[in-house]
């Protein structure tokens, strides 16, 4: 008995979309693929010799602050690090908080990458953990002797995945400055949160201790 041209018809295009279906859950599902790319833009732009240099470093430094801008949501990260004061602020005062937070995380997280720019590192991504839309990258760091462990939290948004939140040898960057900022407003008020945010993005860098606590 022949089968019915109609159904070998129905069933090849059944697997057709299944296996399309697949190739793209496969692609939209791959949260390491999408950090990995933005590590190695960042890499690239540090150790490129066109930018070689003390004369070069805040080209450089702009140039990986536009690679990280893409991957991380700094609104969503700077939400969580201000919890329930972020609904308690007006839409102005949750737009300036956002590019105080941003600011910040550049002066302390970006300045940091200054000292991988020789090169003399790499970057190794061991595992990840992927449940639904959220997801947990996890790499190291290695720099001669030293290792240094960075798990990235993400979140899928179309066929994308994003990242809000970063944690750096068991510390999480939101986690941190929340306590800190929950700290300061229930103490002094959240104008005074603003005060020492604003004072600390002014003041010479220090890039040796990016979790230094606001002064």
């Amino acid at each position: 008995m022949r089968p019915n041209k109609k159904i070998q018809g129905l069933q090849f295009f059944l697997l057709a979309l299944f296996l399309l279906w697949q190739g793209t859950v496969a692609w939209a599902t791959d949260p390491q693929a999408a950090m990995q790319e933005t590590v190695e833009n960042v890499l690239e732009v540090l150790t490129d010799p066109a930018l070689a240099g003390e004369a070069h470093w805040q080209e450089r430094r702009e140039r990986v602050s536009q690679e990280v801008a893409k991957r991380f949501n700094f609104t969503k990260m700077a939400q969580s690090a201000l919890a329930r004061a972020w609904h308690d602020r007006s839409a102005a005062e949750q737009e300036k908080f956002v590019t105080l937070f941003k600011e910040l995380l550049k002066d302390a997280y970006v300045d940091r990458l200054k000292t991988y720019s020789d090169g003399n590192y790499k970057v190794v991504f061991d595992k990840v953990l992927v449940r639904g839309t959220r997801a947990v990258v996890s790499s190291l760091v290695i720099q001669q002797e030293q290792k240094i462990s960075a798990a990235y939290k993400m979140y899928q948004e179309g066929d994308d995945w994003f990242v809000y939140d970063v944690v750096v040898e068991g510390v999480s960057l939101v986690s941190n400055y929340r306590s800190q900022f929950g700290n300061i407003i229930q103490k002094d008020g959240y104008e005074e949160l603003v005060r020492r945010l604003e004072k600390k993005i002014a003041e010479p860098r220090n890039s040796e201790n990016p979790n230094e606590e606001l002064s």
